[in-house]
This record gives structure tokens, C-alpha cells and sequence, in this order.
């Protein structure tokens, strides 16, 4: 699933890249065009996530990961609009002396799961992801260091290496996640 969502991303660069050359006559044609490109991916990508993070909620749910049932859409408006308000968070965050935006960062990391799971409304679903990470202190922010250190792993192996530590890591949110909610977990 995550190398689908590799390949997609890589295929969504390139269509960004004939975009911005498409519209590249003059300073406001550029513009136009990087602007395009970088909803046509900022889409795509969401699109893309949906189908992983669906995967992992299957495997919590003990269902099998049928890549045409990961990518549903009924939820993709609000995982968007989530996205973006916890991303403008973040930024806002950084702005104001990088701290702050780390903070957000760990208080949000819930937001995804809210939505796709449990149906929730953007603000709704960064309230929720506020609220759990806060109620859990620091068994959660050692949980959240450990599971960005995977990452960090798997970026060092030539970035290959997140074939296989993006899958463990987000099932293991996942599991956690579902722990903190009360939600099925098969074993």
C-alpha cells in the first residue's frame, strides 16, 4: 500500500511538472501554474494517505487490505480540510519560535484517525486529537518521539527504508489509537 501511494506521488510529481511548464509563460502564468500543481498534489497525496491509513484500520479491524476498498472518498473533503488546518496550525506554530509548532504537531498526530475512523468534522476531529494527547501526557509524547524515530530510521537507509518502517509506524498509531478511543483491535 505504501508503495502505491510512493509510485502515485511520483506519477502526481511528474503531472505537476508538465502543469507548471504548460502555464510557464510570464511571472503570473508560473504562479498559475505552481498553484495548480501543488493542489493537484496536495489532492492526490490526500487521496493516497486515505488508502494507507484505511489499511492500517483493516488490520486493527482484522478485515483484509483490498486496496479498492482503502480508497474510498467519502471522507477525502474533510481529511483535506483537516490536513490543511492542522498544517496552518503547525505553520503558525514554527512562526512563533518552532516550539509552539512542535507542540502542535504532537497534539494533532491523532487528527487522521479521527476522521477516517470516526467519521469526525475537521475541527471536531483536531479538538478530539488535542484532547487525547493532552489527557495522556507522557507515556503518549514518548510513544509519538518513538515512532518519529522509526521514521528517522527508515529515512537514513537511503529513504527505502520507509517501504517498511511507514507501515509498522502507522500501525502502530493505529493500535494505539484505537487503545486510547476504546475501539476494536483483533489480535
Amino acid at each position: 500500500m505504501v508503495l502505491i501511494a510512493f509510485v502515485g506521488n511520483l506519477v502526481a510529481s511528474f503531472l505537476g511538472a508538465v502543469i507548471r511548464n504548460a502555464f510557464g509563460n510570464g511571472f503570473f502564468g508560473f504562479l498559475f501554474g505552481v498553484a495548480l500543481t501543488e493542489l493537484l498534489l496536495f489532492v492526490i497525496s490526500g487521496f493516497l494517505h486515505i488508502g494507507i491509513y484505511n489499511s492500517t484500520l483493516a488490520i486493527a479491524d482484522g478485515r483484509p487490505v483490498e486496496p479498492i476498498k482503502m480508497f474510498r472518498t467519502e471522507y477525502l473533503a474533510n481529511f483535506l480540510v483537516a490536513l490543511l488546518l492542522y498544517a496552518l496550525l503547525a505553520f503558525v506554530g514554527f512562526l512563533l519560535c518552532i516550539l509552539p509548532g512542535i507542540v502542535v504537531l504532537y497534539l494533532g498526530f491523532l487528527t487522521p484517525w479521527y476522521v477516517l475512523d470516526q467519521g469526525m468534522a475537521p475541527v471536531d476531529a483536531l479538538k478530539a486529537s488535542f484532547a487525547t494527547t493532552t489527557k495522556n501526557g507522557w507515556p503518549l509524547i514518548l510513544f509519538a518521539l518513538v515512532t518519529f524515530l522509526i521514521y528517522v530510521a527508515g529515512a537514513i537507509v537511503c529513504l527505502v527504508g520507509l517501504l517498511v518502517t511507514v507501515p509498522v509506524a502507522l500501525l502502530m498509531v493505529t493500535y494505539t489509537f484505537r487503545r486510547l478511543t476504546g475501539g476494536l483491535v483483533t489480535n
